[in-house]
C-alpha cells in the first residue's frame, strides 16, 4: 500500500469503528472521503451511550435514523412516505417529530389526507387538484402553533450544480422589480446574516454542509458546529428530552458529530451526477417556448440545473403558513429539475401526483407558463413531460 493512502484509511477507520478524535485536515478531497461520506450517509445512527462511539447520539427525538433513511437510492429519491412538518412552535420547536428512543414519548404521528381544494377559484387550472392535508395526532404537549409547512425530501443529485453556480450568475438573474415587463420578478433569498441562500426548498441555507447540519440536527437530533444543541430540536419546555444522555464522548467534547462527519458528507453529496441533458431538442424548446424556462433556467453546464435559484412568488395554490425572513408564504426557490424520472411525487409537498399537476399548481409569476401548458396540444404536452423525464 503507498504510504502517503495510509493515513487516509487509518482516519477512515477510527471515523467509522472508534470513538471519535480529530477529524482530516482541509487539504483536498482525497478519493477516500467520498466513500466514507456514503457509509456516513447511509450510517443508522443509535442511542447513547454506544459501544462506537462515533455512531451514537440520536434523538432522544427524531424523524429518521439515517440520511439514507429519506434519500434512499443514492439521495436519488423523494419519497412522499418521508415528508416532515417544518414549524415555529415554542414548544415542539422547528419540526415535529414523529420518533423517539425507548422511554422517550415522540411529539405527534403525521396524518396525511390528499383533499380537495375549495378555497381556490375552481378554474380549469385548479379543477380536481388535490393536496395533503397534515394532522397531527396524540400530541404530547397540546396544540401545535397554527404555522407551518410540510415538506418532502429532494433529490439530492442537484447539490453539486448548486453550489458551482457564481453568485455573479445568480445576482444577475435577479428582477425584482420587474424591470423588463415579463411579469417575472426573480427575488435574491438574502439570508439573516447577508449570506445567499441555496439550499432548501425556500433556500433557507447558504451552503451545502449547513444544509446538512440543518438535517442532521432536525431529522437526527444530532449536534454539530452548525447547530451545537446535542439534543436536537428540543426546546426550553421538553425537560424529559431535553435530560436524554447526549453523543459527545467525554464531557468536555463540543459536539456529537465529529468535526469530520459534514465535511465527508458533504464530499460525497458533490460526487453525485444527474442524468445528463437528454438529446431531445423538440422537447426543449417546447419547454422554453412555454416559457418554463425563464425560472427553471438551463444554466451552462454539461448537467444544466434547470433553476435561476431566486424566489419566486407562485400564487395562492402553493403558499403555505409559515413566515420566514427571507421569503414570503408564497415564494420558493426555482426547483432544480434534475431528477424528475425518479420523482414519485412533485413540489415542495410531494401533492402532485403527475407532472401535469404540478404545472397546474404553478401561478403568481407562472401564470403565464401554465396558461402556455394548458394550450399545448396533448401530443405536445406528452412530448415536453417525456423530455422532463430524463433529465
Amino acid at each position: 500500500m503507498p504510504e502517503a493512502r495510509r493515513p487516509r484509511l487509518l482516519a477512515l477507520l477510527v471515523l467509522l469503528l472508534l470513538p471519535a478524535t480529530a477529524g482530516f485536515s482541509a487539504e483536498a478531497p482525497h478519493p477516500l472521503d467520498a466513500a466514507a461520506g456514503k457509509a456516513l450517509f447511509e450510517r443508522q445512527w443509535v442511542a447513547a451511550p454506544a459501544s462506537t462511539a462515533a455512531s451514537d447520539g440520536l434523538g432522544p427525538l427524531f424523524n429518521a435514523r439515517s440520511c439514507a433513511s429519506c434519500h434512499p437510492r443514492g439521495g436519488s429519491s423523494a419519497q412522499p412516505e418521508h415528508r416532515t412538518l417544518r414549524l415555529n412552535d415554542p414548544v415542539y420547536g422547528r419540526q415535529l417529530q414523529t420518533l423517539a428512543l425507548a422511554g422517550f414519548q415522540p411529539e405527534a404521528q403525521l396524518v396525511l389526507r390528499d383533499t380537495a381544494v375549495h378555497d381556490l377559484p375552481a378554474t380549469a387550472a385548479e379543477a380536481g387538484l388535490l393536496r395533503p392535508l397534515p394532522e397531527a395526532v396524540q400530541l404530547a404537549h397540546g396544540a401545535l402553533a397554527p404555522a407551518w409547512s410540510l415538506r418532502q425530501p429532494p433529490d439530492l443529485r442537484a447539490v453539486a450544480m448548486i453550489e458551482a453556480v457564481d453568485e455573479s450568475v445568480i445576482r444577475a438573474l435577479a428582477d425584482p422589480d420587474d424591470a423588463d415587463g415579463d411579469g417575472i420578478s426573480g427575488r435574491l433569498p438574502l439570508l439573516p446574516d447577508g449570506s445567499l441562500g441555496r439550499f432548501g426548498w425556500k433556500a433557507e441555507s447558504a451552503s451545502l454542509e449547513a444544509q446538512i447540519a440543518l438535517a442532521f440536527s432536525l431529522d437526527l437530533g444530532l449536534g454539530s458546529a452548525w447547530y451545537p444543541a446535542p439534543h436536537g430540536d428540543c426546546t426550553e419546555q421538553q425537560r424529559q428530552c431535553r435530560s436524554g444522555v447526549d453523543g459527545r464522548v467525554t464531557g468536555d467534547a463540543a459536539y456529537e458529530l465529529e468535526a469530520a462527519v459534514i465535511p465527508l458528507v458533504a464530499t460525497w453529496l458533490r460526487s453525485l451526477t444527474g442524468p445528463g441533458l437528454p438529446g431531445d431538442a423538440a422537447g426543449l424548446a417546447l419547454f422554453t417556448d412555454t416559457g418554463c424556462a425563464a425560472c427553471h433556467q438551463p444554466l451552462p453546464g454539461a448537467q444544466p440545473l434547470f433553476s435561476d435559484l431566486l424566489l419566486h412568488d407562485l400564487g395562492p395554490g402553493l403558499f403555505d403558513s409559515l413566515p420566514l425572513s427571507h421569503a414570503s408564504l408564497g415564494e420558493w426557490r426555482t426547483a432544480p429539475l434534475v431528477g424528475l424520472g425518479s420523482r414519485e411525487r412533485f413540489l415542495h409537498d410531494g401533492r402532485a401526483r403527475s407532472l401535469d399537476e404540478a404545472v397546474r399548481w404553478h401561478g403568481g409569476e407562472a401564470a403565464g407558463a401554465r396558461a402556455a401548458w394548458l394550450s399545448l396540444p396533448k401530443a405536445e404536452r406528452e412530448g415536453m413531460e417525456r423530455f422532463l423525464k430524463q433529465l
